[in-house]
C-alpha cells in the first residue's frame, strides 16, 4: 500500500487514494464480526502506481476504452489524429493517461477529498490543454450500507473529446478464486458487440445471450458459455447501454456467501464491464476480480452527435456517480 495514500474514514468504512492516477488503493468495511473486509484490489506499493499499466483503481480518461484508428473529426476544425497504442486504436488517453499522472491534493477534510491534474496540449494527440477535477466523498446510510460518491469534471482550452471515469477492480470476497460466485445484474436490454479488433460496433439485444444480466447470473455461468464475443474478448470486455437517463443504478455485484454487495449509480449512459481478462498481478489474475466503468460509448466520437463527447472551452464536463455497499 503507497505510504503516502490519503485516507478517508468512518467507523464503518475506510479508503485510501494515491496521488499517482487519483488512484483508489484501499475501499474497506467491517464484516458482521467487526474485522476489516476489502472489497477492491489494490498494488503493494506506491512506485507500482507510478507504473500502472492495468489502470488498477485509477481515473481512465481523458477518453476512457477505445476510439478507433484514434481517429475522429472535430466539428469546424476537421480530423483529429489522437495516439494508438492498442492494437492500431486509441486507448485510455495513451501517453496521456490520467492513470500516469502525480495528482495534486485541492482540498481535503474528514469525509472528502479533491484532487486535481492537467494535462498539456498536445500530449497524446489531444488538441487542448485539459484541467481534471475528482472528487472523493464517503458517507453512510446505516451501519451495514455506505456510499462512495465520485465527481469527474474537466475543463478545456480548445474542443476536444472527453470521456472519463473510474477503473477499480471489485471483489467482494476479497479472494481471486471466489470471482466466479459473484452475481452481477446490470441495467441494461442491449449491449454493444466487438469488432476483430476490439471496437464496440452497433447494439445488440442482451436476450438469449451470456450478456444477458437482468436477472443476476452467477458471472461462472455466463463466462463458462461457449460464445463468439466472449471468446475473442476472453471474457466480458463490452459495453452495455443502460436503460434510463439522469443519475440512476446501472449495476448490482453481490457475492451471496458473505451477504456483501456493490452497486453502481452513474448519470453517463453506459457501463463497460470487464473482468480482468488480461490482469496479471501477483495475487489477483485472469478472471480475479471485475470492473464496473460507467462512461459514454466506446468509439463515440464516430457514432454519436458531437454534443454527446465535445467538450469546448467555457463549458465543464461532469461525470456523477457512486457506489453503495456493503452487507445484508
Amino acid at each position: 500500500m503507497p505510504d503516502d495514500a490519503l485516507l478517508l474514514a468512518s467507523p464503518s468504512c475506510r479508503l485510501r487514494v494515491s496521488p499517482w492516477g487519483a488512484a483508489l488503493t484501499e475501499l474497506q468495511i467491517r464484516d458482521q464480526q467487526g474485522n476489516w473486509q476489502s472489497l477492491c484490489v489494490s498494488l503493494p506499493s506506491l512506485t507500482d502506481y507510478q507504473h500502472n499499466a492495468a489502470l488498477v483503481g485509477a481515473v481512465a480518461g481523458p477518453w476512457a476504452n477505445r476510439i478507433s484508428q484514434g481517429q475522429l473529426t472535430l466539428p469546424e476544425q476537421g480530423p483529429l489524429q489522437l495516439e494508438t497504442n492498442a492494437a492500431g486504436h486509441h486507448l485510455h488517453g495513451a501517453s496521456a493517461g490520467l492513470h500516469q499522472r502525480l495528482w495534486r491534493v485541492q482540498e481535503q477534510c474528514e469525509d472528502s477529498l479533491t484532487l486535481n491534474t492537467l494535462v498539456p496540449a498536445g500530449a497524446g494527440g489531444y488538441p487542448a490543454s485539459i484541467a481534471v477535477y475528482c472528487r472523493y466523498h464517503l458517507s453512510s446510510e446505516s451501519p451495514e450500507v455506505q456510499r462512495l460518491s465520485m465527481t469527474l469534471e474537466a475543463e478545456v482550452s480548445a474542443p476536444c473529446p472527453i470521456n472519463l471515469t473510474s477503473h477499480s477492480y471489485f471483489n467482494l470476497a476479497g479472494a481471486a478464486a471466489a470471482l466466479p460466485q459473484h452475481r452481477l445484474l446490470v441495467e441494461a436490454d442491449t449491449f454493444l458487440a466487438l469488432d476483430d479488433s476490439g471496437v464496440a460496433q452497433l447494439p445488440r439485444t442482451v436476450h438469449n445471450s451470456p450478456f444477458d444480466l437482468r436477472q443476476a447470473p452467477l458471472l461462472q455461468d455466463c463466462l463458462q458459455q461457449q460464445e463468439a464475443q466472449l471468446t475473442q474478448a476472453g471474457g466480458f470486455d463490452h459495453c452495455w447501454l443502460i436503460a434510463g437517463e439522469g443519475l440512476r443504478r446501472h449495476a448490482r455485484l453481490s457475492h451471496p456467501p458473505t451477504g456483501r454487495f456493490l452497486e453502481v449509480y452513474s448519470d453517463q449512459p453506459g457501463l463497460q464491464v470487464y473482468t480482468a481478462n488480461f490482469l496479471a498481478l501477483p495475487d489477483w489474475g485472469r478472471h480475479s476480480s471485475i470492473c464496473l466503468e460507467p462512461q459514454l460509448a466506446p468509439n463515440a466520437p464516430n457514432h454519436a452527435p458531437a454534443q454527446q463527447w465535445l467538450v469546448r472551452p467555457g463549458q465543464r464536463y461532469r461525470h456523477q456517480l457512486y457506489y453503495r455497499f456493503g452487507h445484508q
